[in-house]
């Protein structure tokens, strides 16, 4: 940001946070080292008005000042003082408090008028300088110096050539652009970068992570997607844009401050004649203009066209690109184009519709034209255009484009009623328009678009099932179902609109966890579409409905064909709407219910893929991605499930598509331990949702008790698990839900310190009816409850206070066996506290807990980490590597043993059998007995009595030598 933006100054730098120019720092620390050993350089800073060069320079001299350096700031003044005698070393030196300054200063003073040789005057200035600096490293920073005077510019040189005998490093902002070549400040940069000691760094624009950054620090929130979006479209990344616009949205305001709208009215009206002409015809652009295109509308003649944009590319307002020109930031034509008067308005709209026409490229700029024609005034040519693009963009899965042009066609039949236009064809137009929205991932858009039906009696069935499709996109199952069934009761409800309400109820329930009523629903769509021909997405959405549920109830393998099978189906002659969801639900089985993570993380990635390719990855890849990335989080791989994250934000998800995304993310950064993070995604989970599915309710009360636990607030977890157990009714199936709570509930008690007995009764009430349930469900499903039922059984153990290992050692090798790590090293951790507490095997406890701290630290589960190491701690055992082996005699027979074979010997000294050996290493007694094997050949004696008096011979020497 330059000082001569309004609102500039260091006081603005306290409460404005310094976000990314890492290469350009970069570069200034090395002239800076090289300053500290006594060289000469000079870095010039260049940009845009608002860039951040005073900001840059700020951050600069701070780190220079930290080194050791005396740093002199000063900033040149506007054009109409250019000529006051060395102002910017005066005002530098007037900031500070010495008297080598305040002499030097006097000095400069008593120049003015006297006529000195230029020689002598540079100098004295410069023996004053040395002076201030006092043998220490100096720095002179210099802001706007564009405006610099030529004595100054002397001193500069003079300096720099080290004719002052002081080393000396000059950092200074200036703007080139609307400098004449020959301008003395142009002309001796241009000298001086030939010399390997001056650096001109041009500052670019933010880049779009920055512009985020920046645009949070200031609203004190993360930006939405929308709103981050719009706020880099409108600033381009230009920092100064980037705060006032950041400050509105902070402050509640949408809209641009007025006076940034006329700071950039005044940088627009200052150009040229005709390159405002230029601004003007560009603000009716719908995007990049050709120069062709640009001449055709403006009409000017060659040499005044170019001449015109020259001069817009040189103040910075257009920038030219292989497309064509468009405005260097988006805010330009935002103030343009609403100054334009009616009938210029419509010119130009009307000069670019007829130009493009005329063009060979009219049928790729349907869009373009629709809108042009429009604003021409013109309504029966847009609607023509209007439609024939929307038809276009949807064969060609645009539908974000396609959704424009529908409702531009919508606008047309409304706004014109005088016009010649088929106004039978609404009714297609409005669900054409919800169609595309709905497909390009906005549900709401889709929504308000089926709201412009005239209400009337008996709506078609179409509508109540468009509704209900967005109704839960948006997240709103509970109205969703009852749309369909509306649908169902319809009129004019035949087979294939009864077939196609049935399959989308049937997978609602299944998104509901209702997996009975799905199975049924699902099976009925079946029979329905099985003789309609066209009825494709019926029978792939009842099929992976049905495929669904048998997995989850009974039968796994017959469950998983049956979503293959429909998935094939979609593959073969769906749209890809429905080979999305397809690839959604099969992927969301097999990282589920089935535990199949490997195949079910390349299945949602592989989906998302081609929903991406396809038109709907907004709609679609964000869930799938959203799969991918809790599929990785149970494989361990929490490193690759962030990416996948980080790949879905940028789909800017809505509606459950965004719930999905925010809840795996939120479980990455609980079990990371960004608690702040978390919070700031369960509160945007409960903005986005408005109830009705009992999944997203569940895992919410689930993820506030989690954190609420993490943070030592454990009557507010006992309040978000008690939510949770409340929502225990027939309203779901899914038991894995409800048991992932319960453990919640009950680590809460246990860690509570003094437990609450109404609750934990209530919690083993529940617990009671969940081991009934588990029975219900398929082989894969149960294992997973049992898991989990196993964690509760020791979390009771400490709600006892009765440590009790086996509890722990079964769900650690439930985990094991399903690869889920972080309930794996809990497990162990809560293992080898059991084992230290009863005091009856310490070596396996120091086993289990080193196991669990290198699962944690793999991971990147920061808490639980440190609660291992708190527990290492107190039980004052070693988690370090090279302390997970018995000490070693230097030279001795022990030595060419492997680590695993030194634990083997330690466990047969101490008497252990091999299947003990096996438990308590977590390797199977075969495993165990090879390692003893290995032992004996390597040593040269038989039988476990031998290598354990061995191993007991030689660890005692060690011991004693120590």
């Amino acid at each position: 940001m330059d000082s001569e933006d309004p609102g500039d100054g260091p006081s603005r730098y306290g409460a404005s946070r310094f976000v990314g120019r890492a290469e350009e720092l970069g570069a200034i620390d090395a002239s800076l080292r090289g300053l500290l050993r006594g060289e000469t350089s000079a870095v010039f800073v260049t940009g845009d008005v608002g860039v951040g060069k005073t900001r840059l320079l700020a951050e600069a001299a701070e780190r220079m000042r930290a080194a050791g350096a005396v740093v002199l700031e000063g900033v040149c003044v506007g054009p109409n003082l250019g000529n006051a005698l060395l102002y910017p070393v005066r005002n530098a030196l007037a900031r500070r408090d010495d008297r080598a300054a305040r002499e030097l200063l006097r000095y400069i003073g008593e120049l003015d008028g006297r006529g000195d040789r230029i020689g002598a005057v540079l100098d004295g200035v410069s023996t004053g300088l040395c002076r201030v600096a006092a043998g220490r490293p100096l720095a002179l920073v210099i802001d706007n110096l564009q405006w610099v005077d030529a004595t100054t510019g002397g001193l500069l040189l003079h300096l720099h050539a080290g004719l002052g005998g002081q080393p000396l490093m000059l950092l200074a902002a200036l703007r080139l652009d609307g400098l004449p070549q020959q301008h003395r400040v142009a002309r001796t940069i241009a000298e001086l970068r030939r010399q390997p000691s001056v650096k001109v760094l041009d500052l670019p624009p933010l880049a779009r992570s920055e512009t985020a950054d920046l645009a949070d620090a200031i609203t004190g929130r993360a930006l939405s997607a929308e709103e981050s979006d719009r706020l880099w479209y409108r600033s381009g990344g230009n920092p100064f844009l980037v705060e006032a616009l950041a400050r509105g949205l902070r402050d509640g305001l949408d809209d641009v401050p007025p006076s940034i709208r006329e700071i950039v009215a005044e940088q627009i009206e200052a150009l040229p004649r005709d390159a405002v002409h230029v601004v003007k015809a560009l603000s009716a652009a719908a995007g990049p203009v050709s120069h062709q295109l640009l001449a055709t509308v403006l009409d000017i003649g060659d040499d005044r066209l170019e001449k015109a944009v020259d001069a817009t590319v040189r103040q910075r307002v257009l920038c030219a690109d292989g497309d064509g020109y468009r405005f260097q930031v988006e805010l330009f034509k935002e103030v343009a184009e609403p100054r334009l008067l009616p009938g210029e308005r419509r010119r130009f709209h009307r000069r670019y519709a007829e130009a493009i026409q005329a063009s060979a490229s009219a049928d790729a700029k349907l869009a373009a034209l629709a809108e042009h024609w429009w604003e021409a005034g013109q309504p029966e040519p847009a609607w023509r255009c209007a439609v024939a693009a929307g038809e276009r963009a949807e064969a060609e899965h645009r539908y974000a484009e396609a959704g424009v042009s529908w409702a531009l066609a919508l606008r047309v039949l409304d706004e014109a009623p005088d016009a010649d236009l088929p106004r039978a064809e609404r009714p297609a137009v409005v669900r054409a328009a919800a169609r595309a929205a709905h497909r390009s991932g906005d549900p709401e858009q889709a929504l308000a678009m089926l709201d412009k039906l005239a209400p009337e009696p008996g709506r078609p069935v179409w509508w109540y099932i468009s509704r209900a499709r967005s109704l839960t996109s948006s997240g709103r199952a509970a109205q969703a179902r009852d749309e369909y069934e509306l649908a169902l009761s319809a009129a004019d409800c035949g087979p294939a609109e009864r077939a196609d309400a049935m399959a989308r109820l049937a997978d609602l329930l299944v998104q509901l966890g209702q997996y009975g009523m799905a199975r049924v629903r699902a099976t009925e769509a079946l029979e329905l579409a099985g003789g309609l021909p066209d009825a494709v997405s019926s029978k792939v959405l009842a099929g992976v409905a049905l495929g669904f549920s048998q997995a989850y109830l009974d039968d796994p393998v017959a469950g998983r064909a049956t979503v293959e099978r429909a998935l094939e189906i979609a593959r073969r002659d769906g749209d890809p709407a429905d080979v999305a969801r397809a690839y959604l639900r099969l992927a969301e089985l097999l990282t589920g219910p089935l535990n199949e993570l490997e195949a079910g993380v390349e299945a949602a990635r592989q989906g998302a893929a081609l929903a991406e390719r396809s038109g709907v990855g907004r709609a679609f890849g964000t869930r799938l991605l959203a799969a991918a990335a809790n599929g990785l989080f149970r494989l361990g791989d929490w490193a690759e499930a962030g990416k996948v994250v980080d790949e879905a934000e940028r789909l800017r998800p809505a509606g459950t598509a965004a719930v999905d995304l925010l809840l795996a993310r939120c479980r990455l950064a609980l079990g990371r331990g960004d608690l702040a993070g978390a919070a700031r995604d369960l509160t945007a989970v409960e903005t986005l949702t408005a109830g009705g599915n009992a999944n997203h309710e569940l895992t919410l009360a689930t993820l506030h008790a989690g954190l609420a636990i993490w943070e030592g607030r454990y009557d507010d977890a006992r309040r978000a698990i008690r939510r949770g157990r409340e929502s225990f009714d027939v309203r779901t199936d899914d038991v894995m839900v409800f048991v992932v709570i319960l453990w919640h509930g009950l680590r809460a008690e246990a860690e509570a310190g003094t437990a609450d007995r109404d609750e934990v009764a209530a919690l083993e009430v529940v617990a009671g009816y969940l081991r009934l349930d588990r029975n219900a469900s398929a082989v894969p499903v149960r294992l997973g409850i049992d898991g989990y039922l196993a964690l509760c059984n020791g979390e009771m153990s400490r709600i006892r206070r009765t440590p009790d290992p086996e509890t722990w050692r079964a769900a650690a090798d439930i985990w094991r066996d399903r690869r889920h790590l972080y309930p794996l090293a809990y497990a162990l951790l809560r293992l080898a506290d059991a084992w230290f507490a009863g005091g009856t095997d310490r070596t396996a406890a120091t086993a289990a807990l080193r196991e669990a701290h290198a699962i944690t630290a793999r991971l990147g589960a920061v808490p639980l980490a440190q609660e291992a190491e708190k527990l290492a701690r107190s039980a004052r055992v070693s988690l370090e590597p090279s302390q997970q082996q018995p000490p070693k005699a230097a030279g001795g027979p022990l030595d060419d043993l492997t680590p695993r074979e030194l634990q083997v010997l330690e466990l047969l000294a101490d008497g252990r059998t091999y299947r003990e050996i096996g438990e308590l290493l977590f390797i199977s007694p075969r495993t165990a007995e090879k390692h003893g094997a290995s032992a004996s050949a390597k040593l040269g004696v038989r039988g476990k009595y031998q290598l354990g008096l061995l191993y007991q011979q030689h660890a005692r020497g060690r011991r004693a030598a120590e």
